[in-house]
């Protein structure tokens, strides 16, 4: 994994009327590109905030992430789609205080330090999950805008305007949960999991937990089970999976509502070199990494034609994908770069 740093510089934040910190943002919600200014630059370049373009305030959006990739993934985030959300609406859970959690909040992203167990079994992803969750609904309380719930992992690159465009055909107060499969077949619930908790359906289908979207709606009926990392784990314990199939178990399983497969939401696990280039504008999310074939690493990744960035500087795509989608941002520019 290739390593980035930031290149440190002098910073200047600033909200009108409103204050970010660990604890979330007070003060004015709506801002313009003017109200956070950063002489500050990530990968030898400025952030280029795009948000007021298509300013929306109703998706909260939650990443997850893990003090080994805080400087190779969260900060090729900073650089590219995290500069179309608005700082209030994005929400950031880890385990550790760092450098890089230190700048998020600098840009004004609020950060939440997850006290749950490091590894990537069962029980300290549900915990972190849980601690997505519980924060979710502490801002449905504090903010009743938000209609919709979106996860993504910290290798994911959200077209924001693509997914603006599917949420705006759903209603978010009918019950929507948005995903694409990772297994093709329906899921087993285990039947001791099943008597205890009246199922009566016998399988069920999940999103993969790489990107999910939940409607506010199906999100208050989640509350009662998911809320809080020891609802999470209590209940990945009992059923004996991990979050992102507890997740669809509770939904298809409990609460007798269907995944709505999107198949513009890709991650890791798909072949993201069989993406045509006219369709790439369309997806709403892509992603990176390798598969092991016949004892030789392959890389997957979308292929993507440009003279501004080479596999060294840009392996996982993200940075020429950025330009694809905005042309106009400065470093996009060979002669603009810092």
């Amino acid at each position: 994994m290739f390593l980035i740093t930031f290149l440190l510089e002098e910073f200047v934040f600033s909200l009108d009327e409103g204050h970010c910190s660990l604890d979330g943002c007070s003060g004015s919600r709506e801002t313009s590109n003017a109200s956070i200014f950063s002489t500050r630059t990530v990968l030898g370049r400025k952030p280029h905030p795009l948000y007021d373009v298509h300013e929306r305030n109703d998706v909260y959006f939650s990443i997850k992430s893990t003090e080994k990739y805080h400087e190779s993934r969260l900060q090729l985030l900073v650089l590219t789609w995290f500069q179309s959300i608005h700082p209030h609406n994005l929400h950031i859970v880890t385990d550790t205080e760092d450098s890089t959690t230190e700048l998020l909040r600098d840009f004004g992203y609020t950060v939440h330090i997850a006290d749950c167990p490091k590894g990537h079994t069962h029980q300290p992803m549900a915990c972190k999950c849980g601690v997505e969750f519980e924060q979710f609904y502490i801002a449905k309380e504090n903010r009743s805008h938000y209609n919709w719930y979106c996860h993504l992992d910290d290798d994911m690159y959200l077209n924001v305007l693509a997914l603006f465009e599917l949420l705006d055909t759903l209603n978010p107060l009918d019950s929507h949960y948005l995903g694409q499969r990772s297994i093709n077949r329906r899921i087993d619930i285990r039947e001791d999991f099943k008597r205890k908790n009246n199922i009566l359906r016998d399988s069920y289908y999940f999103a993969t937990g790489a990107v999910y979207c939940i409607s506010t709606r199906l999100m208050e009926q989640l509350e009662y089970y998911l809320r809080g990392k020891e609802k999470m784990m209590g209940y990945s314990g009992a059923a004996g999976v991990p979050d992102n199939m507890l997740i669809g178990l509770i939904i298809e399983g409990i609460l007798g509502y269907n995944l709505t497969e999107v198949s513009t939401m890709n991650s890791h696990l798909f072949p993201l070199k069989r993406i045509s280039t006219t369709d790439l504008v369309k997806q709403i999310t892509i992603s990176y990494g390798s598969w092991n074939i016949n004892g030789k690493d392959i890389k997957n990744t979308i292929s993507i034609e440009d003279d501004l960035f080479d596999d060294n500087e840009d392996p996982t795509r993200f940075l020429s994908y950025h330009c694809l989608l905005h042309p106009s941002t400065q470093w996009c520019h060979s002669n603009e770069r810092t």
